[in-house]
């Protein structure tokens, strides 16, 4: 019974510290510190770096708001209920409301509906990295990957 209750107790912390899609930059240092990284990207938006939990946090700001977020983890793969967890607290959705499961790992580009919104998931073992984006620079980004 302990062990069960340590469990979620590790799994809640893990999944409570992570960012979510929409945040400002200034909640996302208030989640996680100072970013170790601060740059403008090739298409000049803003981008944070963060490190929690044994995960580099890539944050991308479109308007003062997170549109992207790329997770890599220090110690190799994102398992599957890892990659499940982080993607249904950034879109609000469960992954089978989406049509996602495990076999995202397969695909090199994945997008899904939800409330009108696009959400893209573009999976490796070694990374996650959800969007929400608008229709049209959600086509361009699928067709880049």
């Amino acid at each position: 019974m302990s062990r069960i209750f340590v469990f979620f107790l590790v799994f809640f912390v893990f999944i409570s510290c992570f960012a979510r899609i929409y945040e400002t930059p200034e909640k996302c240092i208030e989640r996680y510190g100072k970013a170790t990284g601060e740059y403008t990207n090739k298409d000049m938006l803003e981008v944070k770096e963060f490190r929690r939990s044994g995960f580099v946090i890539t944050c991308i700001f479109i308007d003062g708001k997170c549109h992207h977020i790329e997770y890599n983890k220090d110690s190799g793969k994102i398992s599957w209920p890892e990659a499940k967890l982080l993607f249904e607290k950034n879109s609000g959705a469960q992954s089978n409301e989406l049509g996602l499961d495990k076999d995202i790992w397969s695909y090199k580009g994945v997008y899904a509906e939800y409330d009108d919104v696009l959400f893209i998931v573009h999976a490796r073992k070694y990374n996650l990295y959800i969007s929400k984006l608008n229709r049209e620079r959600a086509e361009r980004v699928l067709k880049g990957l």
